[in-house]
């Protein structure tokens, strides 16, 4: 019976570290949650007392009667007494258009004044018309951005597009979603010890380039999601970027660099050649593409070197086949490999390679051809008369696998 084994004990101070580590996970994670919870919600109105209705909006007339001389705090509490008006129902339909009336004028002012994004926001979910909710938005959201808010800004954009998704100021709204998101692709620096605010641009990125993929800034949106999803060795994801920006961006000073970095990810996906030779293939024909459309480009060095790299990387797949084939002695498997593997290697200029084949080629010269034999019955045979051997010959001239065709062929 295995004897059991104490324990280790734990170094001095190791219980206190770890308790620490689960008290600041703790605190993060709730952090997270509340911020979950509160973005983009709906912060509606809550009814008043409808007797109380008359008197409310008596008072609001007066104060926004004073115009600019209105304290700003006492507006901001009468627009909020009126949006509370505004939802209480069992109100008189002369009175209610009063308030609706009212709430625009103190909604109007407060947009122009109020430099409270959270007062501003609570707009976005009034009973107001869409272009004083959007005023609203954006102007909240431009304030968040302004104190560094940036995640803040981002959710105030995206809140005012849920509830207006044709608003009026999408062209402004779009320009500051660009603003955020590049302002986060650059920023490398961290919140709460551990986390990038690098990491927080894909979200808001995406959101531009698929909800905004008529402005102008969306084809930079992509190129710069392609670069953080490459800096991630998400290679599918920063492939897909580029592809996105060349076909929905076809004249962004992006595209060609897009058109080449294509091929090039595709060579860095790649651990092992012996398994992906239709990838190479492709990405063989995406460079010399490439090379064909713009001969006289700046990166057509590069270029050049990535396609030596894929036909390096097509003579290994198939050098690597022509190996196992020289184990089992089929001639035939060798030499369309090698051949294959040797054309390959000369176009990329690698002698090693080309010598590698060569010698393969001249292993499958060596290998003696095999026959099989069939004999006819002979009188010695039970069944009948004696057999006549006939040889077949293995279908040497093919891809390894396929027979040759039997009679006339077209």
């Amino acid at each position: 019976m295995t004897p059991h084994r104490p324990r280790a004990s734990a170094p001095a101070g190791t219980s206190s570290c770890a308790a620490a580590r689960a008290r600041f996970a703790c605190v993060v994670s709730t952090l997270l949650m509340v911020g979950c919870a509160s973005s983009d919600g709906l912060r509606r109105a809550k009814p008043m007392d409808p007797d109380k209705v008359p008197a409310t909006l008596s008072a609001a007339e007066a104060l926004l009667g004073r115009g600019d001389d209105a304290p700003l705090r006492d507006l901001e509490r009468t627009v909020k007494q009126l949006r509370s008006a505004r939802v209480t129902e069992g109100v008189d339909a002369d009175v209610r258009r009063r308030v609706q009336v009212a709430l625009e004028r103190g909604a109007d002012d407060m947009i122009r004044r109020s430099d409270d994004p959270d007062a501003l926001e609570k707009l976005i979910e009034s009973e107001l018309p869409m272009r004083l909710a959007a005023r609203a938005g954006v102007r909240a959201a431009s304030i968040e951005f302004e104190d560094g808010d940036r995640m803040d800004a981002f959710k105030t954009i995206r809140a005012l597009d849920r509830r207006y998704p044709t608003h009026t100021l999408r062209t402004e709204a779009g320009e500051l979603l660009s603003k955020i998101g590049m302002s986060l692709a650059d920023d490398r620096g961290h919140y709460l010890l551990f986390f990038s605010y690098r990491a927080l641009a894909p979200q808001v990125l995406e959101y531009l380039a698929l909800e905004y993929p008529n402005h102008a800034e969306a084809d930079d949106a992509l190129n710069r999601l392609a670069t953080i999803y490459e800096e991630r060795r998400l290679w599918r994801d920063a492939i897909q970027k580029h592809q996105e920006l060349v076909l929905w961006a076809p004249d962004s000073p992006f595209r060609i660099a897009s058109e080449a970095a294509i091929p090039r990810l595709r060579l860095r996906s790649l651990d092992r050649p012996d398994y992906a030779r239709d990838t190479l293939q492709r990405t063989r024909v995406e460079l010399e593409s490439w090379l064909e459309v713009h001969p006289d480009h700046e990166l057509r060095p590069d270029v050049e070197l990535m396609l030596v790299d894929a036909r390096q990387r097509l003579a290994d797949n198939d050098l690597f086949a022509a190996r196992f084939y020289a184990k089992v002695d089929s001639a035939a498997g060798i030499r369309f490999h090698a051949l294959r593997a040797e054309e390959e290697a000369r176009r990329a200029g690698n002698l090693e390679q080309v010598a590698e084949a060569e010698a393969l080629l001249a292993q499958a010269i060596a290998i003696p051809a095999k026959v099989q034999v069939e004999r006819e019955p002979s009188a010695r045979d039970a069944d009948g008369p004696g057999r006549i051997e006939r040889p077949v010959m293995p279908d040497a001239l093919g891809e390894p696998g396929v027979a040759p065709q039997q009679g006339g062929g077209q």
